[in-house]
């Protein structure tokens, strides 16, 4: 009883001081003027993975601040948030509920009730004025951003994929099989052998492993069970997804995986870095990782460590119903780029995001820094092994 009159309570206390914190924003911006005439504009930005500790991160945003002056004319100073160490969203979330906002923040989950208190900007007006990002949005942002326009992450579709190391992938006898028909039978086999036979000397003790439940793993099997939308037409119409029987019979599988140890044991105290870290320690043979620059890093990092014998096989998709690492959902962005809406610089904030987006930005945030990342040879960009090890 008195755990709920706190709670209610806290609710209230909560609404009440965000609500003041809106009024005085919006009396803020009656008179601010968004311009660089006025001197050095600081803007405040939390970002997974960066901050203040991290010397790449600072480097970074010194050499965006000397591009934003050089090319556009705008006299900014970052200042970084340092979160701390452990689930990203959460500790974001501790932050901005105990009143400090940063002016850009970039979000990996929890945004949703951050953005229900009026908290974020809606982004489509400046996107309309852009300069660039107009140009860039793919048809999935677009309709992303009709649905929720608080967020804003450009990039290819990149699905998350399994991945394991080589040298383990090539003494597995059911190898094989699976690629060549990548069954849930044939999936459930290469883990069994992969945890019987332990290819690294007693390793791994775990099959695959998560960081904090079963969506990376849906990644692998949900089209292979059925599960191919998040609305299932059936003989008596539609029927949400996750109430069918594909999604029982998958679950049931995941149990199977569980209850004979395949699947790691502990995923669900795993985060994304204690999943790596089991990774390349080898205590589990199989992560899920975004395909492209994410699985890049994982390899870097694994030969890194093990040696180049162990550069990274990616797995296929299962097979079964249907085959694939997932549909495309146009509901909202599952994570990206915000703009608070208490910030005082919110033309700013964008036009540093636009200016993201330019051919120099994109040569800052795709390359990293020319001589430590990269170099121009003969008129040609050349990537060095620093990129593919360091930069995000």
């Amino acid at each position: 009883m008195f755990k709920k009159i706190f709670i209610f309570l806290f609710a209230v206390v909560m609404s009440m001081t965000l609500a003041a914190c809106s009024d005085q924003a919006e009396k803020k911006e009656e008179n601010n003027e968004d311009t660089a005439e006025e001197g050095t504009v600081t803007l405040k930005i939390a970002f997974k993975d960066e901050g203040p500790s991290n010397p790449v991160a600072v480097q970074y945003f010194d050499e965006l601040e000397k591009a934003l002056k050089r090319d556009k004319n705008l006299d900014v100073n970052f200042e970084q948030v340092e979160l701390p160490q452990g689930n990203y969203a959460e500790k974001l979330n501790l932050l901005l509920y105990s009143g400090e906002i940063p002016d850009i923040i970039y979000f990996q989950g929890g945004d949703v009730q951050i953005s229900q208190q009026g908290l974020l900007e809606d982004l489509r007006p400046y996107i309309e004025e852009s300069e660039y990002i107009k140009d860039v949005l793919y048809p999935y942002n677009e309709k992303r951003l009709e649905n929720y326009p608080y967020l804003l992450w450009i990039k290819p579709l990149s699905q998350k994929t399994p991945v394991i190391r080589g040298d383990w992938f090539e003494q597995m006898e059911s190898s094989q099989a699976l690629m060549e028909d990548p069954t849930v039978d044939n999936y459930y086999a290469f883990f069994k052998e992969l945890v019987d036979k332990a290819p690294g000397n007693g390793k791994p003790t775990s099959a695959v492993t998560v960081a904090g439940d079963i969506t990376e793993l849906d990644f692998i099997f949900n089209m292979a069970f059925g599960i191919t939308n998040t609305w299932i037409k059936t003989e008596e119409g539609y029927q949400y997804a996750k109430t069918t029987e594909y999604e029982k019979n998958k679950l049931e599988f995941y149990n199977k995986l569980y209850e004979e140890g395949l699947l790691d044991p502990q995923y669900l105290t795993k985060a994304w870095d204690t999943k790596e870290k089991a990774f390349y320690d080898g205590d589990v043979g199989v992560i899920v990782g975004t395909n492209g620059k994410v699985i890049d890093l994982y390899n870097g990092k694994m030969t890194q460590v093990n040696g180049e014998g162990a550069e990274l096989v990616v797995l296929p998709p299962a097979k079964g119903v249907a085959q694939g690492f997932g549909a495309t959902d146009i509901t909202k962005e599952s994570r990206g780029v915000a703009i608070s809406s208490q910030s005082e610089h919110k033309d700013i904030a964008f036009q540093v995001l636009d200016y993201l987006a330019s051919p120099q930005g994109q040569m800052l945030d795709r390359l990293g820094f020319e001589g430590d990342h990269y170099q121009i040879v003969d008129g040609q960009i050349e990537l060095n092994d620093k990129y593919y090890s360091e930069w995000y």
